[in-house]
């Protein structure tokens, strides 16, 4: 389906506003994803943690099946992340994780 947005986007002329929006959005859910585990982690005990955490995993792996899957589909120039950025998100996304096993000292 991206592919397809990303052809209609092509077509009209208009990639520049897709590039923007796509990363823009993505970036968005990535943060979303974090900000709903800080406020679980906040108002919750290790207990509660442990409930958010494996859901919060699965979201991060879902996210980047996603991206991979978008950037082989489509070029860099045409809008996917490119492989330093993938890795800096990843990177984020760990170091948030590490952060909130530190934080209840889960190791």
């Amino acid at each position: 389906p991206l592919h397809k947005v990303l052809h209609l986007y092509a077509i009209l002329g208009n990639l520049n506003s897709y590039h923007d929006s796509y990363r823009n959005t993505r970036d968005t859910i990535l943060r979303n994803l974090m900000q709903q585990v800080d406020r679980a982690a906040n108002t919750n005990s290790q207990q509660g943690l442990s409930r958010v955490l494996p859901r919060y995993l699965d979201s991060l792996v879902g996210f980047f099946t996603v991206e991979c899957a978008h950037r082989r589909c489509v070029e860099i120039a045409d809008g996917a992340f490119s492989h330093a950025e993938l890795s800096s998100l990843w990177e984020k996304a760990c170091m948030h994780i590490s952060q909130l096993c530190s934080m209840f000292s889960i190791t």
